[in-house]
């Protein structure tokens, strides 16, 4: 079902969203000027087992959201007195984690990098298909629990951490034997004279170097607990007796039963009752546990930017990641002067494939085609990514028309060769792609939807010529100009 700007609506693919299983609801607030928008919205949202509540502007909105525990907030950019952008930015003085979706029909009024960094999750431009709002919702709601337990493992670590900071040996009482502190420590610690030789080493760190209560005095500590350290200039007893008076460094070592531990070493100055510099005392500190919790954070970190710019079916990149790539390589391009290609493909009769086979299938069929485009896709600058339903874009710098053309034919073949069968297709008994490319020499007084726009009517004239073929539209300068001038109203 798409929503269109003057409140009309038409089907696509309805059925097929309401036959998946249902998510746990959400408390969604609708904030349009327009009726009959928020009728449709709220319609389709209770149909997807959502809680909703609605407003007609901004201050009635955040009435509502003083009263109710509202999750997202769907809006419009444009409503009288106070905007989208201006209600989004009042409400989350009050409700700073609280996510928003900024709907417009205005879009070379609001660039996605302006709405984004004005705080909310993601945006549409009306008009819109109900199938790709359920998509984002999936995500704010995915990035949501994401960040949610992402908080509550830095938490933790931090927790962590602290108490790692914290760990020290105190001696609350001046009769408390030496002997007895120094044992008792769960740091490993030993006292080194000038001569390399051990005077103290207590029970923690001799039990690691495999020592026992095995007799250590007078050994060299390079014999008992040899590291990467000894023998080089970054010895601690070496700076220690060339006047450092503090060293500290992080290490790594493998105990007795063969597994890697890191340390923390701190060495300070040990002087006799003269005042002369004897050695060092030195401090090992097991940091195994914060290096672990350490390197668990920065693979969540990982994992949640990799999907934050994945398509959850096919995964090669998704429509968010497109735009991005997309300006980066037309600014990029533009100052090279070079050319930069686009292809648009699009499933023939996908709608009956998903009727007749079942969404399974058509969800088995999605995930070979973006393997097959992407196989096709050879050079590194090569991107591919799902658009949007049954299509997919391919952008393509520093290639002409020629050769964008080529490689279109190349993966329309390979779709072919696929041999996936489709009995309703009117141009094949297998499944086949409909492929529109366009290209241009990006300039600065341009913009990327001039390309998207020539690609878009390639593909349809594709269609239109019978599907299951390449059309070419080379963008001039004064098409260009003339996209760009047909954005701007």
């Amino acid at each position: 079902m798409l929503i269109l700007r003057n409140y009309g609506v038409t089907e696509n693919g309805l059925g097929r969203m309401e036959s998946r299983p249902k998510a746990e609801p959400e408390h969604i607030l609708i904030v349009d000027d327009e009726a009959a928008i928020r009728e449709i919205l709220t319609d389709f949202l209770k149909d997807n087992g959502d809680f909703c509540y609605v407003a007609s502007n901004a201050h009635e909105a955040l009435s509502t959201l003083a009263e109710n525990p509202i999750d997202l907030v769907i809006s419009d950019v444009k409503m009288p007195g106070m905007g989208g952008i201006e209600f989004m930015k009042a409400a989350k003085q009050s409700f700073p984690d609280l996510d928003f979706m900024i709907m417009t029909g205005y879009a070379s009024d609001y660039s996605y990098t302006n709405i984004i960094n004005a705080g909310a999750a993601d945006y549409m431009i009306k008009p819109f298909a109900l199938s790709e709002l359920k998509a984002k919702m999936a995500r704010i709601k995915r990035e949501r629990r994401l960040l949610n337990e992402l908080k509550e493992g830095n938490s933790a670590l931090e927790l962590a951490i602290e108490k790692a900071k914290l760990m020290s040996i105190k001696a609350e009482t001046a009769n408390l034997e030496l002997d007895q502190i120094f044992d008792r420590s769960t740091r490993g610690i030993w006292v080194i004279d000038s001569q390399f030789e051990i005077l103290r080493m207590n029970r923690t760190l001799s039990d690691f170097a495999g020592k026992g209560k095995g007799k250590v005095r007078g050994l060299k500590c390079y014999d008992v607990f040899p590291t990467s350290l000894c023998g080089s200039s970054d010895c601690p007893l070496t700076r220690i007796m060339n006047g450092d008076g503090f060293f500290e460094c992080d290490m790594e070592r493998r105990g007795p039963e063969g597994a890697k531990r890191s340390f923390l070493l701190t060495a300070t100055s040990f002087f006799g009752l003269d005042g002369e510099l004897m050695g060092m005392v030195a401090e090992f500190k097991d940091i195994t546990s914060r290096r672990q919790a350490e390197a668990a954070l920065k693979k969540a970190n990982r994992e949640l930017q990799r999907l934050s710019v994945l398509d959850d079916l096919t995964q090669v990149a998704n429509r968010r990641r497109f735009d991005e790539t997309l300006n980066e390589e037309w600014q990029r391009l533009s100052r090279d002067r070079a050319p930069l290609s686009l292809i648009f493909c699009d499933l023939d009769y996908f709608k009956l494939f998903n009727d007749t086979y079942g969404h399974q299938a058509g969800d088995d069929c999605l995930r070979a085609v973006a393997d097959t485009i992407s196989a096709s896709c050879q050079r590194p600058g090569d991107f591919v990514a799902r658009y949007g339903g049954e299509e997919f874009v391919v952008i393509l710098p520093n290639t002409n028309a020629e050769g964008a053309v080529h490689l279109a034919e190349d993966i329309r073949e390979e779709i072919e060769q696929l041999k996936i069968p489709h009995m309703r297709s009117q141009v094949s008994p297998y499944i086949t792609l409909s492929l529109g490319v366009s290209t241009v020499f990006p300039f600065a007084d341009s913009i990327p939807e001039s390309l998207v726009g020539v690609a878009d009517r390639a593909l349809y004239e594709a269609k239109d010529q019978g599907r299951n073929r390449t059309v070419l539209k080379v963008a001039d300068m004064e098409e260009i100009t003339g996209l760009k001038f047909e954005t701007g109203n």
